[in-house]
Parts: C-alpha cells; structure tokens; sequence
C-alpha cells in the first residue's frame, strides 16, 4: 500500500526481536533485548530485495541512529525471509498468550501448552514455507529460546485484551489464513484463533 501511494520513494522494513511492556501512555519498559535488522521492503512483486543505489547509504544513516540510542542494528538484503519468520513467532505467541493471558515464558511451562504451541507453529511454518521462508529445523527452537529470553514480557496482543483495545489478530493469524488459501492449503489452527480472539474482546463489534 505504502509503495502504491508514495511512488519512487525508498522504502525500508524492520524486524525487531526487542521486547517492551508499555506502562501508561507516556512510559515504556524494555522487557528483554534483541536486535534490530533494517533493509529495503520487500515487494513482493519483484525479486530480490537487495539495496538499490543511494539506499544502503539511508538505511546506514537510520541504524547509525537506533545504534546511537542504545539498540543492536544491522543492515540485511533478506527482509522478506526475516519477515516471515518475524510472522511466524508472532503467530504463535501473541494469540496463545492473549487467549490463556500469560506472559510468553509460560506458554512452555506445561506440556499441554508446549504441544499447543507446537501444533501451531508447524501448520504457520508449513504456509509460510510455502511463501518462500526457507525450511530450517532450528526455527522451533529459536521460538522457544524467544520465550526463555522474554519470559517476562506480555505480548502487544496480550496487552490488547487486557485493556480491551482492538487487536492485531487479523493482520497476524489473518494473514496466515489468507496465505493458506492462496496456496490452496488449510489452516483451522489459526482460523480458530481468529475466530476466538475476535469474540473475547468484540473486534468485530460495531463501533
């Protein structure tokens, strides 16, 4: 949408594993540090999404400023296989946290909750793959070394549903369930989770 409306414009994309916890409308607490990769946005429409001549140079100039505040910053040519797998831990933590309202580290606290998560995670991967994420083993235990590294930290989903705010889920699992269907595949998992988020907080309430 943003490159329909602003035509011949660099545009850029960010992925961050930083974890925060917003207090009140003016305070925000860092919950658990990662990093911060910064690269062309990736449109999806042509290949590749290496830096065009004079980018680099402005993507450069955005990290050298987020170093400066304290953060990790890199640059990267493959922001669409980081977005998906930005997509993929999303799908799995924020709704499973905002339905069972705990913090991320207590989806792995039981058994039942870990196969939930599982279950989840390998239908979102299996969509996402087939969307050009590349198949990796070590993808499930980076999500659970997520977890570990923000056990503290309650999802932006979670958030949400604690202070009944509309939430992400259709632009997260919503996504996840389009692309199935653009590849002809199915995805109960996440539809369910589309469905129940929805009708815990009323997003699709009038008004």
């Amino acid at each position: 949408m943003l490159a329909a409306r602003l035509p011949g414009r660099p545009l850029f994309a960010a992925v961050t594993t930083e974890a925060s916890l917003r207090i009140d409308a003016t305070a925000v607490r860092h919950t658990g540090r990662g990093e911060i990769r910064l690269g062309r946005a990736p449109l999806f429409e042509r290949s590749g999404t290496a830096f065009a001549a004079g980018e680099e140079r402005d993507a450069a100039t955005v990290a050298a400023m987020l170093k400066q505040a304290g953060f990790s910053a890199t640059l990267s040519n493959d922001m669409a296989e980081r977005m998906l797998r930005k997509l993929l831990s999303n799908a799995v933590v924020n709704p499973l946290t905002a339905l069972l309202r705990v913090p991320n580290g207590a989806l792995v606290h039981t058994p039942a909750r870990t196969a939930l998560m599982r279950s989840l995670f390998d239908e979102t991967s299996a969509v996402l793959e087939a969307c050009g994420l590349p198949r990796d083993a070590r993808l499930w235990d980076e999500l659970l070394e997520l977890c570990a590294r923000t056990a503290a930290n309650r999802s932006s989903m979670l958030q949400d549903v604690l202070a009944d705010r509309p939430t992400e889920i259709e632009a997260i699992n919503g996504a996840v369930v389009r692309l199935a269907s653009r590849h002809g595949a199915d995805a109960p998992y996440n539809e369910s989770l589309v469905a129940l988020v929805s009708a815990m907080r009323g997003d699709d309430k009038e008004g």
